[in-house]
């Protein structure tokens, strides 16, 4: 990885902040991202990212809300390429893991940083936007909406969605924390994992109707 990164003409201004924030991130997380840390990689003077973003917290937020856009496109892609319901959902859950593996540094992005120096200056410049991430919350609702209707499940759909949600995002905590250290790594557990949120669901609502 380049310590510097040059801002050539074919990329503007702002993607070449992104860029050097995203990198800064990965090499130790939100505090290694400064406007000073930034300029200095970008070989520009200090003041140069202000005139883009007002803050390093409008630069992540900014990163977050590109990563969600990410997921959404492959979870929604990964839903409109299946046959069935039951399909769609696997497909969807195993997006999710791969999205999730291929891009581990945006996924702490996503979904660690929650809280911001300039919180208020985020909420008022950022407002509706600041929760993007429903898009792939809407995603994952529609596929378990699909399946439930197509089983005739008695399970409630935002239930069943927290659940797969909940199921997703616990494997991948684990991994991404390496705390998978017992022999069976992310890749063995995704197929067993899918087939558990799977029969999960069915199981639930077996549960209701008894």
């Amino acid at each position: 990885m380049s310590a510097n990164i040059a801002v050539t003409s074919s990329d503007t201004a702002e993607e070449s902040i992104l860029m050097a924030a995203k990198e800064l991130f990965m090499l130790g997380g939100q505090g290694r991202v400064g406007m000073r840390d930034i300029a200095k990689r970008l070989g520009v003077s200090p003041m140069m990212p202000y005139r883009y973003f007002p803050s390093k917290d409008h630069i992540i937020m900014t990163l977050r809300l590109l990563a969600f856009d990410d997921l959404t496109a492959q979870l929604e892609s990964a839903f409109n390429r299946s046959t069935d319901p039951e399909q769609a959902l696997r497909a969807v859950c195993s997006a999710y893991f791969l999205f999730a593996s291929e891009n581990a540094n945006s996924y702490r992005l996503m979904f660690d940083v929650w809280e911001f120096d300039k919180q208020i200056e985020i909420d008022r410049d950022f407002g509706p936007q600041a929760k993007r991430e429903v898009g792939s919350w809407a995603v994952n609702v529609k596929a378990v909406k699909a399946f439930v209707e197509a089983e005739a499940l008695p399970i409630e759909v935002e239930l069943g969605a927290h659940l797969v949600w909940s199921g997703l995002h616990g494997l991948v905590t684990l991994y991404l924390a390496r705390k998978l250290a017992f022999g069976v790594g992310f890749e063995e557990l995704q197929a067993p994992a899918i087939d558990h949120i799977i029969l999960g669901l069915r199981e639930i609502s077996s549960t209701i109707t008894d």
